[in-house]
């Protein structure tokens, strides 16, 4: 939570529509009242759309997929395998949420230096992205300096929670407010 200030700071100047990392806002109240200009924001999104641009075009075949030998990719069916993956996973992507998440994902990870998107199943479009918005995600790292684990602050309404868990896995508070059919909302850690 240390960062949390700092994080704070750079929302202000660089990305006002997220700046409730520790000052919250009410829904319609002015994020923007301390800037004197635009330009620190402008700068963040060109930023952010060129790395979208150049990493993750969904016009472009932007990955290809490897055995990561490539003396074994080298071979004939194999490369013929590799194509047919790769080109499968791209029409994966283009048919989810990829490229809207992307669009989400890249602002913050230019802002704050670090991001994170979930990736999900899905029953329509086999995969689904939900970037994570910096307040809302710890990450932990193990001795060797590398991310091992990493948990999500959920807010999730009880009919959401018994849809996605089951009534069994849920305590009595949530399952109160499921049968009396409330929207209240609570927390879920997710790692």
């Amino acid at each position: 939570q240390m960062w949390h200030t700092h994080w704070q700071e750079i929302a202000d100047f660089f990305l006002t529509n997220k700046n409730t990392i520790t000052n919250m806002k009410s829904e319609g109240q002015k994020r923007n009242w301390q800037l004197l200009d635009n330009t620190g924001s402008i700068s963040l999104e060109t930023l952010a759309a060129a790395l979208n641009g150049f990493l993750t075009n969904p016009n472009e075949q932007w990955f290809e997929m490897s055995f990561g030998d490539p003396a074994i990719d080298k071979i004939d069916q194999n490369r013929g395998y590799l194509q047919t993956v790769t080109t499968l996973m791209h029409a994966v992507l283009k048919l989810s949420n990829f490229t809207t998440a992307m669009q989400e994902f890249y602002p913050g990870l230019v802002g704050f230096g670090t991001g994170t998107v979930f990736v999900d199943e899905d029953e329509t479009t086999i995969v689904s992205f939900i970037p994570q918005f910096i307040r809302d995600y710890y990450i932990d790292e193990g001795r060797d300096g590398r991310i091992n684990t990493v948990y999500r602050d959920l807010k999730m309404p009880a009919h959401d929670m018994v849809m996605q868990f089951g009534e069994e896995n849920l305590p009595k508070k949530v399952m109160d407010a499921y049968k009396k059919g409330e929207t209240t909302k609570f927390n879920v850690i997710h790692a």
